[in-house]
């Protein structure tokens, strides 16, 4: 859970970063927040579903 809520921060710093054109990989950035986002809640679902 800590490293999905690591990845969120990062990955929106790199997408800050990248609007204003201090950075060229907005694309990783946006990556790495949807897949950061997503993990937390697919492994909770999971959890979920299996009990």
């Amino acid at each position: 859970m800590l490293l999905g809520i690591l990845g969120v921060v990062f990955g929106s710093l790199g997408i800050h970063s990248a609007n204003a054109r201090m950075a060229t990989n907005k694309a990783s950035a946006v990556a790495g927040l949807v897949t950061s986002i997503a993990a937390p809640v697919i492994a909770v679902i999971s959890v979920v579903s299996s009990q």
